[in-house]
């Protein structure tokens, strides 16, 4: 199964790929991790995380969700498994509290190399099967309320019965949950208004353009179009679907005299309109690259565009498309 992950033909290929939900499934903790950064970087439009991509917002979204859920907590196969895709990181200290089938709510803390627990609530009093956090050191359960130990063992899976909404700790017998300190953490809810200052600024280019006049189109604006995965374009990503009304918008862009568009069409040509802020500057057309994918040719020309404007390309009335892998000024 990871050799067929690894092999897979269209890494990320859409804005709903499951890719990372796959690799944590497969206990690939880095992989998993690094495709939730791959799909924000290819598919991210807004300061939310969230996509203008039509072809599957929802799904996209609820790709990270399903990964970070899978990277701490499987249940799929009526097996519990705690933390089974982290990354490599001994800085990251998660803690969590999810839902498993079976109707059990788990809870674990893990900091560094240390898991220090595993807390079980069964609501149904259904028997537990749980893959041994530790390998195979030896455990505890203890039930919580009257500290009775259910069960011990070193295996690498064990189960055991529980009593509805009975609360049981899994412990190392080497290493009890006593023997760490605690904090109770109290706090007053914030119910006032809070405000951002007048400099603030959303994004990750804290509100400046950027320094080499770069800008890859699926990181723009998108209105009736789509970015969707190619290799070989720039950061293997290109805007597509441009139909009659459909643009893209680059804003806060750096100053320049010429104005570059990586682009592959199979018009003959294709022709969009450019404006600058707001306003139509020309038309430019794109000689036919005989490929929508996999073969980007470069159209130059020349204008005047000013400290922080906003560039957009508009598929106008008369106009044919293209697709957009990034626009680079000069």
């Amino acid at each position: 199964a990871v050799s067929t992950w690894n092999a897979r033909p269209a890494p990320y290929g859409n804005v709903w790929a499951n890719d990372a939900i796959q690799a944590a499934r497969l206990g690939l903790g880095d992989q998993a991790n690094q495709g939730m950064k791959t799909m924000l970087h290819r598919y991210q439009n807004y300061p939310n995380g969230f996509t203008n991509n039509t072809n599957g917002v929802f799904e996209y979204f609820g790709v990270h969700l399903s990964v970070m859920n899978e990277s701490l907590l499987q249940s799929y196969n009526d097996k519990i498994r705690v933390f089974p895709a982290l990354p490599n990181d001994s800085t990251l200290v998660p803690r969590f509290t999810l839902l498993a089938r079976g109707g059990f709510l788990v809870s674990s803390e893990k900091e560094a190399d240390d898991i220090k627990y595993v807390g079980i609530k069964s609501l149904y009093g259904n028997p537990i099967d749980v893959i041994n956090p530790w390998g195979t050191t030896a455990i505890q359960v203890r039930k919580l309320s009257d500290s009775s130990i259910a069960l011990t063992s070193s295996a690498g899976e064990f189960q055991f019965n529980t009593e509805v909404n009975g609360i049981y700790v899994i412990e190392r017998t080497s290493k009890k949950l006593d023997s760490y300190t605690y904090s109770h953490l109290t706090g007053t809810p914030q119910t006032d208004a809070r405000y951002l200052s007048d400099d603030t600024f959303i994004g990750i280019t804290n509100g400046m353009p950027l320094s080499n006049g770069k800008y890859e189109a699926e990181h723009a604006t998108l209105n009736g179009c789509n970015a969707s995965g190619d290799d070989a374009a720039s950061n293997a990503s290109e805007v597509i679907n441009l139909k009659q009304g459909s643009s893209l918008t680059f804003a806060n862009v750096i100053a320049g005299s010429q104005l570059d568009v990586r682009y592959a069409t199979m018009n003959n040509p294709g022709k969009l309109g450019l404006y600058l802020n707001g306003t139509h500057d020309q038309d430019i057309t794109f000689p036919n690259t005989m490929s929508w994918t996999g073969t980007y040719a470069t159209v130059t020309v020349n204008t005047t565009v000013p400290q922080g404007a906003s560039i957009k390309l508009q598929y106008d009335a008369g106009g044919s498309g293209a697709n957009i892998d990034f626009i680079q000024v000069h």
